[in-house]
């Protein structure tokens, strides 16, 4: 039996503030197979409100070394399993849970001042390791729940609590192995992840294209839904999603998230005398992307303004079966009209690294090594822009999927020697 308890605490001083935290830390273990772990902190912060300047933010996990019971024959192999919850807290993140309200006063009627909200997310996992052939294959299946409440401000200074969960299963699988002089190491990685939005707040519009609407994703962009063209005029048709015979605002209807659903890596080294090779291979799946550029270029305004290729496709008579619409199509121009027209898929892998190493001279615990190596290689994507793994908007996971004329990601070259001396 094996109980550890820790105890620490902080305090500083910034300008936004003081802050002070303290933190209570367990780990008992019983017969090397039952592990109870556990965290207790409290924060505080003069940042926020005296409502909510204090958080109290408990923890515990519960681990099962299965592999260590009687009835475990296998010698080899291992087992275990752990469960556990706890509370975390975010609170102060500019971009999520950051805004400004306007508190006019005698001298100044437009004056501004900054609101930090809560953040607090509560998650609760559950998960199996399991280690192969004396640890040269491990498995590791992972399941989660997550629950992250804020607080969201208006103009008028009123304020709802909104609620974002996450669902998701992480799954990593590493192998150690050896094909005669060949020595390998391969990692792979998969996750995938629900998230809802919910609040009773109508809606909340981070940007022209986008809304953080109950019962949606976070980052879904919201438009009207495009049927193509009209093959005798060329006219763009929309979904009348209501029924009620006509095409208007209270037809905007859910396009699609701007954060992917799937996400994969892969890694791989592989080492044959002085060679040694080492690769990184990362995507992204399930989310679309809008180029804003396509507002003016992808749409057929009639030649008020440069266009892409894809307007050579517009109809015409001669060219009647064609999603492109005729050539200064009335009631096609507009955020909400044209979502649907140029939302892209983001899916796509990349060669994230390569690097190949030689080993030029080598004694004993000493070595020269040479390498060359590169990042952000090559990107497989059906995307027309320049890159889908972009955002604008920075970190606010509300307006994720927006390229606005953002600078690519740079691919990299690099020539070095690494020395052991």
């Amino acid at each position: 039996m094996l109980i550890q308890p820790q105890f620490s605490g902080n305090t500083s001083n910034s300008a936004s503030g003081a802050v002070a935290f303290y933190q209570l830390t367990t780990d008992y273990t019983f017969a090397r197979r039952y592990q109870l772990r556990g965290t207790l902190r409290r924060d505080a912060s003069s940042s926020f409100a005296e409502t909510d300047r204090q958080q109290w933010l408990p923890g515990a996990q519960a681990v099962w070394q299965i592999s260590e019971e009687d009835f475990w024959t296998p010698t080899n192999h291992s087992l275990k399993v752990w469960a556990g919850w706890g509370r975390t807290s975010g609170r102060g993140l500019i971009g999520r849970n950051f805004a400004e309200l306007i508190a006019p006063s005698s001298t100044n009627l437009t004056q501004r001042i900054n609101v930090l909200t809560p953040d607090v997310t509560t998650q609760t996992d559950a998960g199996i390791e399991a280690g192969l052939f004396d640890q040269k294959l491990t498995v590791t299946l992972q399941g989660y729940a997550r629950d992250t409440r804020h607080q969201q401000y208006f103009s008028s200074g009123s304020k709802e609590l909104a609620r974002i969960r996450n669902k998701g299963l992480e799954l990593s699988v590493g192998i150690n192995w050896q094909a005669g002089a060949v020595q390998g190491s391969s990692r792979l990685a998969a996750a995938v992840n629900r998230n809802r939005y919910q609040s009773e707040f109508p809606a909340v519009y981070p940007s022209a294209y986008q809304r953080a609407s109950d019962g949606q994703p976070v980052s879904t962009f919201y438009g009207l839904r495009y049927l193509g063209t009209d093959a005798a005029t060329g006219q763009p048709r929309f979904e009348d999603a209501n029924g009620d015979g006509r095409v208007d605002y209270f037809d905007q209807q859910p396009l699609g998230s701007g954060l992917p659903r799937q996400l994969l890596s892969f890694g791989q080294q592989l080492a044959l005398g002085r060679f040694a090779l080492q690769l990184q291979a990362d995507g992204m799946f399930g989310y679309s992307v809008l180029n804003t550029v396509g507002l003016t270029l992808d749409a057929p305004n009639g030649g008020r303004s440069n266009a892409s290729g894809r307007v050579r496709n517009r109809w015409t008579p001669a060219n009647p079966n064609t999603n492109v619409p005729a050539a200064g199509a009335p009631g096609f121009y507009g955020a909400a009209n044209l979502l649907d027209y140029l939302l892209q898929s983001g899916n796509h892998v990349r060669l994230s690294a390569l690097s190949l190493s030689y080993k030029v001279w080598e004694r004993d615990a000493r070595s020269v090594s040479l390498w060359l190596g590169g990042h952000n290689l090559l990107v497989l994507s059906g995307y027309r822009g320049f890159d889908p793994n972009i955002s604008s908007a920075g970190s606010d996971n509300r307006q994720a999927g927006i390229d606005a004329s953002t600078y690519p990601i740079a691919q990299t070259l690099l020539l070095g020697l690494r020395a052991t001396l």
